[in-house]
This record gives structure tokens, sequence and C-alpha cells, in this order.
């Protein structure tokens, strides 16, 4: 050992007082006292072994004779470290058999070795515990900075999609891949205005909005449903979406007034669709769903398998808008209905809306409602007319679905027309055998030409065949084959008329 590489400092006393010398020998040799410096960053230390002075006569710095602790602590870095550390922060406490013994209330004498183990399995829990608890609070640095530079990003995109010069569909779709996108389904955000255009597409067709969210980020069909639940939609007509409809009509305040009266013109459909029988408790409103219910006009124990929807639509204006929906069973009674379509027309008439006609199909109960409210009236000069608060509604029956009634009447009948033309089924049915081939001219199909079940219900296998195409290639083949076909001429003028 080199005794220039570690610096000695030694303080004797005086050689005339052999006391003093030996109590600093005695200091310099207690383990406690040299470990103490160490802790305060003192000089090093040397200690001179407390035997007999075998190295009497030599000299006192004789490396042979002296035990000298490196100066590792008393470098300049560890210097400049002890002072950054701050004075008030105490350090941890460390564990030991003592001080677990102790605080367990047991001696450190009387511990048996069971007592041991266990003691050892606690020092090595806390250790565990110690080392989560510093790597918790390193996640937790990490948090806040990573939400910062989020938080900064976020602004950023903002900013640039706001600038972008692109409708508001892709605006939302570009908002949420910036936002969203490589985030795992518990970590996406979205905001009320992208769940309420998701929802409006999810709606259109959800097969649809399935495949569009394998390959664009968009909010999950839970989170869309969770919107629904939070508007109350009570059976019958909607306070909530009249309100809505309201707002609509207030926007247009800055506009012209020819703009704004056109607005208020409105007419009224009302149509039954199918729905599952299905009853269920509905934790929202505290009620039993699923049965017929007609709304403050009551209910009944009946499972409802179809609703009744009454619709708005603009007269002047692109406007569809839905007001409210009745569960029945089957079908809602004419006497019924006669008061159901009063009692909404009112309630439009009640935020300013002008309504001119109502809109059905020819379904028998339809008709007795009708029937009922034009009897009501006093408008007996005019075909389906009724009035709702002193105001003339007529009543128009569904021209898809008048195409329908008369591809109906064709079916088990001949139709006359005109001056003395006849229409007869059996010449699209024949129609429909002769454009069989290579060079088919039409679309017409088997269900088309002999419906049945649900596909007589259909409206759009009636428009297809009242068309002008299959007019047009009826008179083609009656053209080609001269008088052989000449039948067929009244039945496709009826099919053109028609269209």
């Amino acid at each position: 050992m080199e005794m220039e590489k570690f610096p000695v400092s030694l303080q004797p006393g005086p050689a005339s007082s052999p006391d003093k010398g030996n109590k600093r020998t005695s200091l310099l040799t207690d383990g406690r006292e040299v470990k103490r410096r160490k802790q305060n960053f003192s000089e090093p230390s040397c200690s001179v072994p407390s035997t007999p002075p075998p190295f009497a006569g030599t000299s006192l710095l004789s490396p042979s004779t002296l035990h000298i602790t490196p100066p590792s602590l008393s470098t300049p870095k560890a210097v400049s470290q002890a002072s950054s550390v701050p004075l008030n922060k105490t350090t941890q406490k460390r564990v030991t058999h003592i001080s677990v013994a102790k605080e367990a209330g047991i001696k450190a004498k009387n511990l048996t070795p069971g007592k041991k183990k266990l003691i050892e399995m606690v020092k090595k829990k806390h250790q565990i515990a110690s080392a989560f608890k510093r790597r918790y609070q390193y996640s937790l640095k990490k948090a806040k900075i990573a939400a910062a530079l989020a938080g900064k990003e976020n602004a950023g995109n903002a900013r640039f999609i706001g600038n972008l010069n692109i409708s508001m569909g892709a605006r939302v779709i570009l908002n949420g891949e910036i936002k969203n996108h490589g985030k795992s389904l518990n970590n996406r955000r979205w905001t009320v205005k992208e769940k309420c255009w998701a929802l409006a597409l999810y709606k259109r067709s959800a097969r649809a909005y399935k495949w569009l969210r394998r390959s664009v980020t968009l909010p999950g069909e839970k989170a869309l449903k969770s919107i629904l639940t939070k508007i109350k939609l009570e059976p019958g007509v909607s306070p909530f979406l009249l309100k809505v409809l309201q707002q609509k009509l207030l926007n247009r305040d800055a506009e012209s007034e020819t703009v704004k009266q056109g607005a208020r013109l409105v007419t009224v459909a009302f149509d039954e669709m199918f729905i599952n029988e299905e009853v269920y408790y509905d934790t929202v409103t505290d009620q039993i769903r699923g049965v017929e219910d007609y709304g403050d006009k009551g209910r009944t124990s009946e499972l409802a398998n179809h609703v009744l929807v009454f619709m708005v639509l603009g007269a002047v204006e692109d406007l569809k808008f839905p007001v409210g929906y009745y569960p029945v069973h089957s079908t809602c009674p004419s006497d019924t209905l006669a008061i159901l379509v009063p009692s909404v027309i009112r309630d439009l008439q009640g935020i300013g809306l002008t309504v001119l006609a109502t809109i059905s199909d020819q379904g028998p109960t339809n008709r007795g409602a009708v029937t009922i409210l034009r009897g009501s009236s006093d408008q007996g000069q005019y075909d389906n007319v009724y009035t709702v608060n002193g105001e003339r509604i007529v009543h128009l029956w569904d021209t898809p679905h008048l195409l329908k009634s008369i591809r109906n009447n064709i079916l088990t009948s001949d139709l006359e027309f005109g001056q003395g033309k006849v229409a007869q089924w059996r010449h699209v049915i024949e129609f429909y055998k002769m454009d069989e081939g290579i060079c088919k001219t039409s679309s017409l199909t088997f269900a088309h030409t002999c419906p049945a079940g649900k596909k007589k219900m259909r409206v759009k296998l009636a428009a297809q065949v009242l068309s002008e195409k299959v007019s047009s290639a009826m008179f083609t083949f009656t053209h080609l084959t001269g008088d052989r076909l000449a039948h067929w001429n009244q039945t496709a003028q009826l099919i053109k008329e028609v269209d």
C-alpha cells in the first residue's frame, strides 16, 4: 500500500504529554468514531492498533502500523452531492432484525429461528414495497410530463384542423383519428359532438358503421348507446324533441321573411313499423317497458309488437324530424288514431308550425281514422279534409303505397282506364317470360311478377314493375313482333301513365 495515494492528516498530542497521546490513539481506534467521521464527510482517518506498542521506537507514519481509510466520500463530487441534499429531508429508516423485533415488542435476544425467518420475510416484503413505491413515483412523474406534452400537442392539432377548409364530418373524423389513434379502447376520449355525429352514422347503417370502424377510429357502440340513455323519451310527443325543433325555427330569425315562413310549412306523416316483443325494466324511468302505451292517453297489458311513429316533413325546406312514438299491439285502432293525430297537430301548432297535411298509407285503420276525422268536421264539400283548431288539414295517401295498391288491383282483376282501355297482369308475366335470355331488357324477376308473403308488401317491387323502363321494353317488343303482341299496348300505356 502506497502512502502517497491517500493523504493522511494526523494531529498527535505533544510529545511531552503521553496521556493525551494515548487518548488520541484510543479515539482513532474507536470504530464508531471513524464511521461518524465518514458520515460527516471529514478528512480520512487513521486508526492505530490498540495492542501494546510493538511499534515503539518506529515512526508513527509507518505504513505497516497504520490502517488508512480511503477518502471515497471526501472527493469534490461527493461533497457537491451532499451539499445538494435538503437538510430537512430525512432518509428512510433501515429495516433490521432489531427494529422489527422492537416494533413487535420482542427482545432481540429472545428471537427464535422461526421468528428470524419471519423477520427476513418482512424485510424482503419491505424491499419490494419500496421498489414499487419508487416505480410508482417515477411513473407519476412521467405521466405528468406526458399529459403536459399531450395538452400542447392537442391544442396545436385543434388549431391545425380548424384552419383546414374541410367539411364538418371530415373534421370530426380527422380530430378523432389524431387524438385517439393508437390508444386502447378504454383510453379513448370523445366529445359530445363527435359522439352525436357517429351516432347519426350508426343509425343510418349499423353494419356499415362496424365495417368503417375497422379502418377509422370511431366511438364504440356502447359509447353511442350511452348518449341515448341520457335523453328521456317517453311514449307520446316528446317535449325534448319539440324544443329542438323549435330551436331550429329560431335559427331562421336572421334570414328573410319568405324563408322563415317557408320553414314553418310542414306536413305530418305517420306509419307503423314492426318491432320484437320484449318486456324489460327501465332503470332510468323506473317503469316496465314493452307493453302497449299511448302516453298520457293510458297503457294496456298487451305486448307491443309494432310502434306508431309521427314525423314532421318540411313542405318547402328539407326537413325530416320525428316528434313522437306509441308502442302498439298489432295495430292502432281507428278511434284511438283519430284522437292521436289531432293531438300531435296541436302540439306542432303550439311551437309555431303550420301543418298543411297528414300523410299515411292506405291501411284499414288509417282509412277508418280519416273517415272519423272527416265526419267530425264541417268540410263536407271536400274529400279527405278535416279541421284542427280552425285550420284546414288535408289527408294525403302515400304515393309509393299508391303504386302498390294499383299493382295489387291488377294482380286480381283487370283494370279499365281511359276510353275503354283494359290493362291485364298476364301481359306483364308474358313479357317477363319473353325477356328472359341473354339480351334481357329489364330487371324483372319472379318476385316482381308473382309476389307473395312479405315480397307483396315491398313497395320497391311494385315501383320497379310500374316503371318507364318496363313500358318502353313492352312497346319495343310489340313493334318488333307486329300484331302478335299488339294486346300489350294497353297495359304498357297504363304503366307509362302511372310512372
